[in-house]
């Protein structure tokens, strides 16, 4: 009983300080003009086409030959063949060691270049050689290293 007395006074101070509709003091609600928009408008723009292959699978180079370029043997040339995997393949990472000492990154060259140059320098020790192939996601796959009698550089 007390609760539905408090509700009809609650509702009577309302109703009183309400102000009436009619008026001159009221606010009209804001009422959006023509030109403006309640709901954003979409804008049609082309969605981004990836340029980049999605790499699926590595893979390292195979069959490296090295052949002399010239009649004197001072320049061998290095090819190989590309892997099977070539979805996202950039490239391919050239390493050289002397002897049994640090692998040196000789460079990295382009995915459509199949084959490198080295100068004999000497024929003390070995030279051994390693190529990985780069895959655009950052992978890579390195093949099993081979080498040759002579300092190369």
């Amino acid at each position: 009983m007390i609760a539905a007395i408090i509700g009809i006074a609650l509702l009577a101070i309302v109703v009183i300080t309400r102000p009436a509709s009619d008026s001159d003091d009221a606010v009209a609600p804001a009422i959006p003009a023509a030109s403006e928009s309640a709901a954003p408008e979409a804008t049609e723009e082309p969605t981004p086409v990836a340029t980049e292959e999605v790499v699926t699978a590595v893979e390292a180079p195979t069959r490296f030959i090295g052949n002399w370029k010239d009649s004197a043997k001072s320049v061998m040339v290095i090819t190989w063949k590309v892997p099977t995997a070539t979805a996202g393949l950039t490239g391919y990472k050239f390493e050289v060691r002397s002897g049994v000492g640090e692998w040196k990154e000789s460079g990295i060259l382009p995915a459509d270049q199949l084959s490198i140059e080295f100068t004999k320098g000497s024929t003390d020790g070995s030279t051994s050689f390693r190529v990985s192939s780069v895959y655009s996601d950052g992978q890579s796959a390195s093949a099993k290293a081979f080498g040759f009698s002579g300092q190369f550089e």
